[in-house]
């Protein structure tokens, strides 16, 4: 991503931060005050390094870099994705290891005590998919002296590409790399420290948060957050979330068939203001094959678009880095006419007759370009009086999101795993395998089934999969988290099941494992303000994932149900022996395993 702007704003606020920072003790709140405004004034040493730290990392974002930002995002993905379009697997061992050292050498670096004492921790909901995560990020959003990321999923420890731009990346996603913004305070701790930035208060409560539940399943988040907060003055923390893996499982393909109800509504927001896409298209990235001179290329696409084609901006997302991905492939082989003929495959006149007013207006494009250098405006649909369709097939097979009924869904991810086992049983033969050469789960160690499931089941890079079985698997994955540099007494394990029945209770043991002062929810066990408070917190994200509270709907087929409860009864037993036999933090009780 881009950030043409930061240069100029960093540089002002070190020169404001240099010319108007002071301390002061004179307030009635038994807090710590420090103040940047454009007085003169002095400073005293306490905390200053750390607050000079978190405020230079403050970027006040306009609508406009937004929209500028998300563009170039969507397009560096689009050339990203030509690039790693047969890439599917996470990277070697070898590549992780070299990437984890190299990210900790240079990281780590020498903090002095004074920043040591003034840490910075940072809270992860880190797993599992479907067990409470978006609940538990409501409640902690909530918290008075935590700082939760602007967005609810973050994903940078998931993504490589993320992950090489560095931290500075990560700490964006805050709005002062860690401090809470208060309107007013009235109790806390003699040690809080109140900032104030342009007419903004924030309490350095020392910890941030975020939610990605992702990240224990990715294969890679693990090792990098080990290796990203290897200090003491830059600590880290881990929630997981576990629940039935049946019930889970059957959740999340719940979860799917929401975001294709989502997705006909894209797509119908796409045929109704087709004419709108193609005169963006073709002003904003058919420009850029036509136009040699870059400085003459326009930014803007997503101004450009219908709000009603923006407005689910993952779909919207997607749909703008399939065209940019498209369009490149012509303009780094500088292939004008390869373009112009990818353009009529995705847009045809809607009535008989106009095909040929449509090709016209096309021709006329290339030549305003070539030879005028002139803008487009209305030309090319208004020479189509019929209007245009846009054929969404035109972007691949891939673009459009298909989910197979429940029977066939399940049953593909049963038989990929046996298929596994099946091909790797000459390399098995000792350990949980009996004298067959079928794998049993129940004789495995966590060890053996650990390295088992990382044979059978190949982590995609990024993007939401449909791995129902493999996301439900929660020892292994918990066991490859620790073997990745995860201490095992920064994990904290919940229970869904006594989180809905007492959140009071866990959230006053989540307070403690953070850091931070106990608080009382007053959202706390009542659906309908949770949800609200959600909405409030993270806007679109129902939208954009298909993520509901109350989970109902179609009920799982009882065939399937207990077919599956089946093959996760040896999980659970592994995943109870592991919980107790290490040093983890939270239940030990698991409600879905309550009988072993």
């Amino acid at each position: 991503m881009r950030h043409r702007f930061l240069p100029s704003v960093f540089i002002s606020l070190v020169i404001l931060i240099c010319i108007g920072f002071y301390y002061s003790n004179n307030n009635n709140n038994g807090y710590m005050s420090i103040s940047v405004s454009g007085e003169a004034g002095g400073y005293d040493s306490i905390s200053h390094n750390t607050i000079f730290k978190y405020i230079t990392k403050y970027v006040a974002s306009t609508d406009e870099m937004a929209e500028n930002e998300a563009e170039d995002e969507a397009e560096d993905e689009a050339e990203d994705e030509d690039e790693e379009e047969d890439e599917k697997d996470v990277r070697t061992d070898e590549t992780k290891t070299s990437t984890e050292e190299g990210a900790k050498d240079e990281r780590a670096g020498g903090e002095s005590t004074a920043e040591a004492e003034n840490k910075l921790t940072t809270l992860i909901v880190a797993g599992f998919q479907k067990c409470g995560t978006s609940v538990m990020a409501t409640y902690l959003s909530s918290h008075p002296e935590i700082s939760f990321s602007k967005v609810k999923e973050v994903h940078y420890f998931d993504s490589e590409k993320k992950f090489a731009k560095g931290i500075e990346l990560y700490d964006q996603h805050w709005p002062s790399g860690g401090l809470k913004e208060i309107s007013s305070h009235t109790a806390g701790k003699d040690d809080k420290v109140v900032v104030s930035v342009n007419s903004h208060s924030y309490i350095d409560s020392g910890v941030r948060a975020e939610a990605t539940p992702y990240y224990v399943s990715s294969g890679l988040a693990c090792s990098h957050i080990a290796s990203t907060f290897s200090s003491p003055s830059n600590d880290y923390r881990l929630v997981l979330m576990l629940r039935d893996p049946t019930d889970r499982a059957w959740s999340e393909y719940k979860m799917q068939m929401r975001r294709l109800d989502d997705q006909d509504s894209f797509l119908d927001a796409v045929a109704r203001h087709a004419d709108n896409l193609l005169t963006c298209f073709s002003t904003y990235m058919l420009n850029t094959v036509l136009v040699k001179d870059k400085r003459k290329r326009k930014p803007g696409f997503r101004g450009c678009v219908h709000k009603d084609i923006t407005r689910s901006s993952a779909r919207y997302r997607k749909l703008e880095s399939a065209l940019w991905k498209m369009i490149n492939k012509f303009r780094v082989k500088d292939d004008k006419e390869g373009a112009i003929r990818k353009t009529k495959e995705c847009w045809v006149a809607k009535k008989d007759g106009d095909d040929d007013g449509f090709t016209s207006a096309l021709d006329s494009i290339t030549m305003m370009y070539v030879e005028e250098e002139e803008e487009i405006d209305e030309l090319l649909v208004g020479q189509v009086p019929g209007g245009t369709a846009f054929r969404v097939s035109c972007l691949g097979p891939k673009f459009l999101e298909r989910l197979p009924k429940p029977e066939e869904a399940f049953g593909s991810d049963f038989e990929e795993w046996e298929k596994c086992l099946e091909s790797n049983r000459p390399t098995m033969l000792s350990g949980p395998f009996k004298k067959d050469g079928s794998f049993d789960v129940g004789k495995a160690t966590i060890d053996e089934l650990t390295e088992v499931v990382k044979l059978c089941y190949r982590i995609p890079i990024k993007g939401i999969q449909r791995q129902f079985l493999y996301r439900s698997m929660f020892a292994p994955q918990i066991r490859r988290c620790v073997e990745a540099g995860i201490e095992e007494d920064k994990i904290y394990i919940v229970d869904d099941v006594e989180f809905r029945e007492n959140p009071g209770k866990v959230m006053d043991d989540i307070h403690e494992f953070a850091g931070v002062k106990p608080f009382t929810y007053a959202i706390a066990g009542k659906n309908k303000e949770i949800e609200k408070a959600f909405d409030q917190a993270f806007p679109a994200f129902q939208k954009i994932t298909g993520w509901r509270l109350d989970g109902k709907g179609l009920e799982m087929p009882s065939d399937l149900r207990k077919r599956v409860q089946e093959f996760f009864a040896p999980f659970n037993g592994a995943l109870v022996d592991y919980l107790n036999s290490g040093n983890f933090k939270g239940t030990k009780l698991l409600n879905f395993a309550s009988d072993l």
